[in-house]
C-alpha cells in the first residue's frame, strides 16, 4: 500500500471527495481488490496511496460519498503527484481508472478536496 519509499512519514494526506456514478459501487469495489496494491506500487517517491474509503457517517453533506486519501510526506510531494500524472505510465492510468468511478456530471456539488497538515509538522501563530 505505500507508495515511494516504505514507512516514509506521512507530513500531509490529500483526500478527494466525490459521489460514485450511479450502478458503479461494486465495480469500485472490485477494481480495489484488483489494483490497491499495484497503485500503492506505482506511486512516486514521497507518495503513498492510502486506500479509498467510503463515508458511513459524517457532517459533510456535499464532501462526496467515497473519499480517497493520499499520504504525502513534504510540500514537493505534491508536485511530484502532478508530474507523475503528466507522464504516461502505470501511476497515470491507475489514477486516471480510479476517478473515472466519479460522477462529476450528476452532483457537481458533491465535490471535495482538503489536504491536512500533521499537527507536529504545523506553525501556528498566536492562540488558537
Amino acid at each position: 500500500m505505500v507508495g515511494g519509499e516504505r514507512g516514509a512519514k506521512v507530513r500531509f494526506i490529500h483526500e478527494d471527495g466525490f459521489d460514485l456514478k450511479l450502478g458503479k459501487a461494486r465495480e469500485l469495489q472490485q477494481w480495489l481488490v484488483n489494483n490497491e496494491e499495484k497503485l500503492g506500487a506505482a506511486c512516486p517517491g514521497g507518495i503513498e496511496f492510502l486506500g479509498a474509503y467510503a463515508v458511513v457517517q459524517t457532517t459533510e453533506k456535499g464532501a462526496g460519498e467515497v473519499r480517497v486519501h493520499w499520504g504525502m510526506d513534504n510540500y514537493a510531494a505534491q508536485d511530484a503527484f502532478a508530474a507523475a500524472m503528466s507522464q504516461p505510465g502505470v501511476f497515470r492510468d491507475l489514477v486516471d481508472e480510479l476517478y473515472k468511478f466519479a460522477d462529476y456530471e450528476g452532483r457537481r456539488d458533491h465535490f471535495s478536496r482538503t489536504v491536512l497538515k500533521s499537527v507536529t509538522s504545523t506553525s501556528f501563530w498566536g492562540d488558537m
